[in-house]
């Protein structure tokens, strides 16, 4: 039972940060490659603020696939008003044809 409610609760916090992250960013404006961001170089740079590189703790490194057609990385938010354990989610965008997809928890495990 409580993997059942645990299971129902990710679902519903990530449809909830999918609807908050649609309506505060502007994601028809992820296009090409790296998200439409400056491509890396000498400087250091936050990533995709707001996007991949939030307010969440951000645990691993944003990694593209060797195709670069998907973006994987995990994010830690601790325990607070909206979970009591530490929440750790493996997220994922997708490019399809020449536009990303708004983040998601990824299904690969």
């Amino acid at each position: 039972m409580k993997r059942i409610l645990f299971s129902l609760l990710l679902g519903f916090s990530t449809f909830i940060y999918a609807q908050n992250a649609q309506d505060t960013l502007e994601f028809t404006d992820l296009y090409g490659d790296y998200l439409g961001q400056i491509p890396p170089g000498d400087t250091p740079v936050v990533f995709a603020r707001g996007i991949v590189s939030t307010d969440d703790l951000e645990h691993s490194p944003a990694v593209f696939s060797p195709d670069g057609n998907e973006l994987y990385w995990i994010t830690a938010r601790p325990p607070g008003p909206g979970n009591s354990d530490w929440l750790n989610r493996e997220m994922t965008m997708q490019r399809i044809g020449n536009r990303w997809t708004v983040p998601v928890v990824s299904p690969y495990k």
